[in-house]
């Protein structure tokens, strides 16, 4: 899954692009807020909310905003999520929030992969669809757009067929995602990211664990089975046929 940080605001990842807002005018915003939020403290009365860029993007739709800073409130597109330019990270994009996907460990890498071309094999020589690393976003919601890249997706060959060949996101969940958690996973991030899998429609969710070595295989975020490395994983009804001992893939 990688390790995941969300930015305070969708505005401090534009401002690492160049679209910096003032600093001396941030600084000078912050300086009253505070002062002001200090004295009300020892008065005893309600204080101002925060200036909006020390709120999160959602905080500042859901509050107003202010009318002037429009890259701090405004959501942003899954159309202007894949037209930015290439810093050197990946993002997903919740409900309009950027959210940078960092880079994954060897250990990471290494289960990832071992199931990688264990499904893929299968899949490909039974034309079942195709398997896609995490390279592919997948456009789970609209307006707010979320797009989310699994470690692993599996797409049914009559819906890839359906769909031909297409820029950008594919418009609709994986039928199986595979998640690896990394060291600094958040339990609320990794099951947020479960449950907008099933509400867009994904049939199966595999999360891999290597502190436990386990394999979680969700039907849904309250039915599923742990396997431990003496248990075979399988595709049930989304990958029939596929089988992967559970400890080759911690190998």
């Amino acid at each position: 899954m990688g390790l995941l940080f969300t930015p305070k605001t969708t505005k401090e990842i534009l401002e690492e692009r160049g679209e910096k807002i003032g600093e001396a005018r941030m600084k000078a915003e912050f300086a009253a807020w505070y002062a002001d939020t200090r004295q009300a403290m020892k008065e005893g009365r309600e204080f101002d909310e925060p200036p909006p860029f020390l709120m999160t993007t959602r905080e500042q739709t859901e509050r107003g905003g202010c009318s002037d800073m429009t890259t701090a409130t405004r959501l942003i597109t899954a159309e202007e999520l894949l037209d930015m330019p290439d810093d050197g990270y990946r993002y997903e994009l919740v409900r309009g929030e950027l959210v940078r996907i960092m880079g994954t460990g060897l250990e990471h890498s290494y289960i990832a992969d071992n199931c990688y071309g264990s499904i893929r094999a299968y899949v490909m020589s039974a034309n079942l669809g195709r398997v896609f690393s995490s390279q592919l976003g997948y456009r789970l919601a609209s307006d707010p757009d979320t797009v989310r890249i699994p470690d692993l997706g599996f797409i049914r060959r009559e819906r890839l067929d359906a769909i031909g060949m297409i820029q950008g996101y594919f418009p609709g969940a994986p039928d199986l995602a595979i998640e690896v958690i990394s060291p600094n996973d958040r339990y609320r991030d990794v099951e947020s990211k479960l449950s907008d899998y099933f509400a867009a429609g994904t049939l199966m969710v595999i999360v891999l664990e290597p502190d436990s070595r386990t394999a979680r295989v969700c039907r849904s975020q309250i039915d599923f089975d742990v396997l431990t490395e003496a248990d075979t994983l399988d595709g049930g009804d989304v990958v029939p046929g596929w089988h992967m001992a559970v400890s080759e893939i911690f190998e």
